[in-house]
Formats: C-alpha cells, structure tokens, sequence
C-alpha cells in the first residue's frame, strides 16, 4: 500500500484512475517531487499531466504518476519508492523538490530529470532545466535549459472555455450578464495584505460593481482576517464572496469570468487565471522590500503584455490577440521529444 501523503493514479484516455498498486498495464511511470505547497503541487503536477496527456494522445501510452510530495525528507519515503522500481521521468520544483529527484536518480540513472525554478544543487544536473523569465540568466543559454514565460500549473485553457456555459449556470449567471472574478491571495515574503492594501482592493471591488459587471470575489487560506473583514464589509448586490463551505468554486470563477482581477502577491494563480483568456487586472498590495519583491517585479515586467494594472480597467475592454503561453505544454513537449531522442 502507499504511504499517506503518496497518490499513485494512472492517466489514462477515457479518465485519471486511482490505484493502491502499480497498474500493470502502465507503460511509462513519472514521479513528481516538491513538498505540499499548493504552488509547487500544481507546477509539477501540471507538467507530468501535459507529459502524460502527449504520450497518450501520440502513443496510446497508459501514465503512472506518483506524487513525492512531503515536508521534510525522512527515512519514511525509502519504501514507497523503493517498491516503485524505475520511474521514465523525474519532474522536481524547488529545493527540496531537488534532493528528493537527486536521491531517487542516484539509484535509477537512467531515468530523465526535469527540474522547474532556477535553483539546482551542484551534485547533480537535470535533462531539462525549465527556468521562468523572471530568473533567467545568460548563463542558461544551452540545449538543456527552457525559458517559461511564468509559471506551469493545472489549468488548461480548453478546459476552462468548455466549463464556461455549465458553470455561468451553476453560479446563477444570466445570459448577457458580464461577470469579474476577483482572487484574493494574502501576505507574503514580497506584500503585505494589510488594512491599507484591502481598503484599496475594496475600491476597485466597487468599481467594478458601480459599472454593471457581477462581481465574484474568492479569497486565499492566506488573507489575514482584518483584510477579509474589509472586503466583507463591502455591501452591493452584484457582488458575491465566496464563503468558504461547498466545493471550491475556483475553476468555476474561471470559466464564468468576463474579465479577471488578481492580487499580486501569486505568480501561479495569475499565471492560472490567464488561460481564461480574458482581459486580466493585478490587484496592488502592500510592498515588502527584499530579494521576493525584486523576483515579482521582474515577473509583472515580462508579464506585462498579459496583465495590466487594475486602474487601467475599462468596462468595455477588448483583450485582442493577448494570448498567454501554457508553460506546462510547452515543458511537457520538450521532455516528450527528449524521451524520445533518448530511447
């Protein structure tokens, strides 16, 4: 059986199955390594779910994924992947994310490593080093390196236009009706969500609503409670803040969305509400000075052509030809072609 915190689940084309065991159908196996933070989860899984999706699509290919995704490294890891045997891809982000794919590659060299974020240990380098724009360096100028516009994720574009009329029903939508999204993050290393940034935020909420648009407004595990109670106090019936309780309507918010505002502080859900490919707004916080302010500054300066301030909102915006790149597709090709080559 899988140790808790390991969930082995197959892709397959008709659906993604569960399984306790190895499915022995399975041809191609991906392990995937970060630790349980939501951003790191989605940047690897979204990677190994692109792979798994070309690999089937091209080669009738059945994918095993097994999530490695726990705190800390402990002892406690060694039978689950021992018992795994060998994994075709390791796909890895962040610096535990990197001890986890050097400890598993060590004993199955064979198998292909790809790593997302700049950080990589000196023992040991990845086949496919994919680097965002905003960490990009001269030196990262070689066959094995991949510039991403910003960051992978889960969210697929398809996925969210074909959502669009089901959920605009469930969220109670009229036909006709325009509909912002508003995603709330909270503080972080770069901004602060204090009384100041949500009063601000508050503003451009009822902004918004004042220009005939319903306002759907979901906010973070992270927003500190005195900014949640500014923004509840905000009293309008075109706005609706999600309370909480139910299933989680962010895919949802997604696909409704005429336009889409979100606060700054989250690389991975702007990069995640761009696949709705609608005009998309960044809601200012509070700057914390440091080395994780400089980092999302570069990122909005390169994003800048998918992203404008919130003040540049018009009711009446078009978005034109302003498409994001799927980061996670364009990864997940590259370390297609690289099996391939390596077969």
């Amino acid at each position: 059986m899988a140790l808790p915190g390991a969930i082995l689940f197959s892709y397959g084309p008709a659906s993604m199955r569960r399984f306790r065991e190895s499915d022995p159908r399975v041809t191609v196996r991906i392990l995937t390594c970060s630790t349980k933070h939501a951003g790191t989860v989605a940047q690897v899984e979204g990677v190994a779910l692109a792979v798994a999706r070309k690999l089937t699509a091209e080669d009738g290919r059945p994918v095993e994924i097994v999530r490695h995704h726990w705190r800390h490294d402990l002892l406690l890891h060694v039978p689950l992947l021992s018992r795994s045997r060998h994994f075709d891809v390791i796909i890895s982000s962040g610096s535990s994310g990197a001890r986890k794919a050097l400890r598993q590659r060590a004993s199955i060299p064979a198998s292909i490593w790809v790593h997302l974020e700049a950080l990589v240990y000196r023992r040991g380098l990845p086949d496919l080093h994919a680097v965002p724009a905003h960490d990009w360096r001269d030196e990262f100028q070689t066959p094995a390196h991949l510039k991403m516009a910003g960051s992978p994720h889960r969210v697929r574009r398809e996925d969210v236009e074909q959502r669009r009329l089901a959920a605009r029903e469930r969220q109670g939508v009229l036909p006709g009706e325009r509909v912002a999204v508003f995603l709330i993050g909270g503080t972080s290393r770069a901004f602060a969500m204090d009384i100041t940034a949500a009063k601000t935020v508050a503003r451009q909420l009822e902004r918004v609503a004042g220009s005939r648009y319903r306002c759907f407004v979901t906010l973070s595990r992270r927003s500190p409670p005195q900014a949640r109670a500014v923004l509840e106090a905000v009293r309008h019936p075109a706005i609706t803040i999600w309370d909480g309780t139910g299933d989680n309507p962010y895919l949802d918010y997604l696909a409704i969305a005429d336009c889409l505002f979100v606060t700054e502080d989250s690389i991975s859900m702007t990069c995640e509400a761009a696949m709705a490919g609608r005009p998309l707004y960044r809601l200012a916080l509070t700057p914390l000075p440091g080395p994780a302010l400089e980092k999302l500054r570069r990122f909005q300066s390169h994003w800048s052509a998918f992203q404008l301030p919130a003040e540049a909102f018009r009711p009446d915006a078009e978005w034109g030809d302003r498409v994001a790149p799927d980061d996670a597709e364009a990864v997940a090709a590259r370390t297609v072609e690289l099996m391939r080559r390596l077969t």
